[in-house]
Parts: structure tokens; C-alpha cells; sequence
């Protein structure tokens, strides 16, 4: 069987999305797509993600249908950087500089999943977006439809959250630890958050103060979305914001 998967974490976007593709050589069996929890979004874990929700995808089929013996699984993604980092991770023991790198809790979580499975298969690099480089899709190999269509699962994925809220975190089994920030789990960037925490704080007292806001009204306000705008404005209009919010 193949199984292809994709990520997608767009600038400015709050979750980061995946789709997979599960099929035999010529027809496609299922196939699906979810949020990507965790900031910063990044790529490396919407495809990381989706790599495990394929995965964990097809070990329910397996369970399900009572297969005692199933076909090997061929997985396709377009992600060298993930690709690379989990054969890593599964050829090698596991140091404690993984559990303080980035996205370390999805890809303790592949690695354990991966080296209990019941099945044989691979885990393979494919280029992606080959159906924009000239051939038309048909031309291209099974597996490299069955990336475009999972691109295209992510990308749906991506506008079905823009009008229903995404499920719930729920952590990674394969994760001792979960830090949370503002209820959202942290993924990354461990080491700019803790520096900057304490300046945030006391920037935020000083703007409640100098604006008169109370706590709960600033806390109200969503910063994120100011900061997106902020980093698109002209120069003149970059100075009078930071005028007015801030008096210099």
C-alpha cells in the first residue's frame, strides 16, 4: 500500500493543517486532513503530522479489519528536512537534545509508532508539486498524485477551519512534557519565549498605564492580529502607531 502526506502552515495563519492519502497501486482507499496545533506553525510540523496521522490512519485499519498479517506501507512525503530528521532519530538512540529541539514531541511520537509497527515498509522523500513543473498529473508516478491530492486535502483542511472551530489539543503520548503559553501548546523557539516574557510583561504594564486600560481589556485585545498588520504598514504609518501606543 502507499500512503502520501502533506503539510501546509501559511504566514499568519493560527494552526497549521495536513492531508494524507492511503491507497493501493491504483485506487485510493481513504484519505483525510486535520489541524496542526502549536506555535509558531511551522511546515516541518504540519508534514510531521500528517506523516503520524497517516500512519496511525492505517494501524486502525488494521485493527479494524483483524489483519494478522498486512501489506507493507510505502509513505511518501515532500518534506526532505522531516524526512531526514526521523530516519535519524529512528536509526540512532534518543538523546536529551532532541527533547529540547523543536517539534520534538511529533516526532518521538512517529519514531515510537514506526518502530512498533506489525507491518514492513518505508518511509520515502518524493518531490512535491511536481504537477506544476510541466507534465500533466496523469503523467506523473502513482506517488506523486497521490502527494498533490494530499496538498490538496491540507489546503481544504486549511479553509474548513476558517469556518468551524479545530478539535482540541490533545498531547503526544511520546511527550513527558507539554509547555503551554497562553493555553496554546509551544512547539518551538523554547529559548526567544522565556527571554522575552519578562520585557513583554513589563511592556504591557507600562501600555496599560500609559493608555489606561485595564488588565482584562488589553488581555482582550488581539495583539496577534496587530502585529500582522503592523509588519505590512508603510514607514510613516509604522512611526505614528508607535507614537501613539507608546509616546516616543
Amino acid at each position: 500500500l502507499f500512503l502520501a502526506t502533506d503539510g501546509s502552515a501559511p504566514d499568519n495563519e493560527p494552526i497549521g493543517t495536513f492531508g494524507w492519502v492511503l491507497a493501493t497501486s491504483d485506487t485510493i482507499l481513504l484519505s483525510g486532513f486535520g489541524p496542526t496545533h502549536g506555535q509558531p506553525p511551522s511546515s516541518f510540523r504540519s508534514e510531521a503530522v500528517g506523516l503520524l496521522a497517516g500512519i496511525l490512519a492505517y494501524a486502525a485499519v488494521i485493527g479494524f479489519v483483524g489483519a494478522s498479517n498486512p501489506p507493507q506501507l510505502e509513505c511518501y512525503l515532500d518534506s526532505a528536512s522531516v524526512h531526514d530528521r526521523l530516519l535519524a532519530i529512528i536509526q540512532h538512540p534518543v538523546t536529551l537534545s532532541l527533547a529540547r529541539s523543536a517539534d520534538s514531541d511529533a516526532l518521538m511520537t512517529l519514531r515510537d509508532h514506526w518502530s512498533s509497527r506489525t507491518y514492513g515498509g518505508s518511509i520515502n522523500w518524493i518531490r512535491g508539486h511536481q504537477d506544476s513543473r510541466g507534465p500533466k498529473q496523469q503523467q506523473l508516478s502513482w506517488p506523486a498524485q497521490l502527494n498533490i491530492r494530499a496538498d490538496t486535502l491540507a489546503t481544504q483542511g486549511r479553509r474548513h477551519y476558517k469556518r468551524f472551530p479545530p478539535p482540541a489539543f490533545v498531547p503526544f503520548p511520546a511527550s513527558s512534557i507539554t509547555l503551554f503559553h497562553n493555553n496554546i501548546p509551544r512547539c518551538s523557539k523554547y529559548t526567544q519565549l522565556l527571554r522575552w516574557h519578562q520585557a513583554d510583561n513589563r511592556f504591557h504594564t507600562y501600555l496599560c498605564a500609559r493608555l489606561g486600560l485595564p488588565a482584562p481589556r488589553h488581555r482582550s485585545i488581539d495583539w496577534e492580529a496587530y502585529e500582522s498588520a503592523r509588519s505590512k504598514a508603510t514607514l510613516p504609518l509604522l512611526r505614528f502607531s508607535t507614537k501613539t501606543l507608546i509616546g516616543w
